[in-house]
């Protein structure tokens, strides 16, 4: 973490979060000896660019939105582990915080998880190997918060954010998009059925993005809405989605 380290006495880096993170070095250098020194090429987390095992100043900002709205929450679910790095931002904001990670791939995730466990043994974490669409539907918890950080599909997103409502606490929606010029789109529908309340961009390489929701109004109504405006502004998504229906319908008529 040289860059941080030169930067540390600079205002936008001589924080809480900073001082955080360097504290842990070693803790991120040994997700990566558990990974057997391994990561898939190219395929980056918030802490690194995908294409050298080195610590990334440029994507501070998100690193630390990540930290900063991780102190006000108890439990988060988060959709894409990979080598739990955003978690270990997530654990330096709060050792105690309850934890479910899913990811469809387990080589790195699962290693990741078990050393977090042992260096934060105050928190409860917890990963399940699965497809976040056939999972989540299962799940019973409520959550103070989402991470949503797997597929880079705004049609999987879409649909990874209906079946998160239902496991909402409180009927308030706290959610952090990772990649969020990804699935811009999404957010946009959002905005226009439930109204979205609060929302910070972060001013990073691959950005991310906090918002939150009241889901308490007319709920049904704005799911509707949800999904109306989403497809509507994505024509071929749901000509992808639905053309079978569309072709059946035509040759019934």
């Amino acid at each position: 973490m040289d860059q941080l380290k030169k930067n540390i006495n600079l205002n936008n880096y001589n924080n809480e979060f900073s001082k955080a993170l360097l504290d842990s070095e070693n803790i991120f250098f040994d997700i990566y000896q558990r990974c057997n020194f391994e990561f898939d090429l190219n395929c980056g987390s918030y802490l690194f660019d995908g294409k050298n095992y080195e610590y990334s100043l440029e994507m501070y900002d998100k690193q630390k939105l990540l930290f900063e709205i991780s102190k006000q929450i108890n439990s988060v679910l988060e959709i894409g582990v990979y080598m739990g790095h955003s978690l270990l931002i997530i654990l330096l904001a709060n050792p105690n915080v309850t934890f479910t990670g899913i990811d469809i791939e387990e080589k790195y995730s699962a290693k990741a998880i078990n050393l977090l466990s042992s260096y934060f043994p105050n928190s409860k974490l917890e990963f399940i190997h699965s497809d976040s669409l056939k999972v989540l539907k299962k799940i019973n918890k409520k959550y103070d918060l989402f991470h949503i950080d797997g597929s880079h599909s705004s049609l999987i997103i879409f649909k990874e954010l209906k079946k998160i409502f239902k496991l909402v606490n409180n009927q308030k929606l706290k959610v952090i998009f990772d990649d969020v010029d990804t699935c811009q789109n999404v957010i946009d529908a959002l905005d226009r059925s439930f109204k979205i309340e609060k929302i910070i961009y972060a001013e990073s390489k691959w950005r991310n993005c906090y918002l939150e929701v009241d889901l308490n109004k007319k709920i049904i109504k704005n799911l509707f809405l949800f999904h109306f405006f989403f497809y509507t502004s994505n024509y071929s998504i749901f000509y992808k989605q639905y053309k079978y229906k569309i072709k059946k319908l035509i040759k019934k008529s």
